[in-house]
């Protein structure tokens, strides 16, 4: 079986999904000057984190999955602190978690990247079943300890999580409200997508 370096797979997504933006004019050296955060690459990131940490990733070397052996370079890093800065704080656990899985939803099936067991695998969006499936699989998970420190994703944030989704019409208000947010869409056939953001960041030395 293939397996691979998980410690620099998980860097390598975290530092693709921020940039540099040399469009604003700010060439500064050293960790100070403008940024763009892909929302995308970054929830991206965020779901191939939890994921591995659970063990859940396909041809993965067992050793490599712990939360502690899951260390970030700095760059790396910095995209983590970007996203729970700018994205975590503007959503709810639950609304977090939607985003990441349709996200996730919309990479190949043959990854696989859908936890929960019956869960649509489609890589075209999630219906609105196949999302309550996905978001039970979360939000239930009883080992938050294994996941990374530095996502944020602890057993209260889960707990919130659940406990929303415990509402009446969680799932139709989270999808409405990430809507009014320009973060989700929905097509005629009524699959969820995740839609593309980026976030503008500045950094002072």
């Amino acid at each position: 079986m293939t397996t691979f370096n998980e410690p620099e797979h998980i860097n390598r997504l975290w530092q693709d999904a921020i940039r540099r933006d040399v469009s604003r004019g700010t060439l500064a050296i050293g960790p100070g000057g403008d940024y763009r955060l892909d929302v995308r690459k970054s929830l991206e990131a965020l779901g191939k984190t939890l994921s591995v940490a659970l063990g859940l990733e396909k041809g993965i070397d067992a050793s490599t999955t712990s939360a502690s052996v899951l260390k970030l370079g700095l760059d790396a890093l910095f995209a983590v602190i970007s996203l729970r800065e700018a994205v975590f704080t503007r959503l709810t656990p639950l609304q977090l978690l939607t985003c990441m899985i349709l996200v996730r939803s919309q990479e190949s099936k043959d990854d696989g990247l859908n936890e929960a067991e019956g869960a649509d695998q489609s890589p075209t969006g999630l219906t609105r079943e196949a999302l309550a499936k996905e978001l039970a699989f979360y939000t239930t998970i009883d080992t938050p300890e294994l996941f990374p420190w530095y996502l944020g994703v602890d057993r209260a944030y889960l707990e919130k999580a659940r406990s929303a989704l415990g509402e009446d019409g969680a799932i139709d208000n989270t999808i409405s409200k990430l809507k009014e947010l320009n973060r989700v869409s929905e097509d005629s056939e009524g699959r969820l997508f995740f839609v593309d953001k980026f976030v503008s960041l500045r950094l002072t030395d």
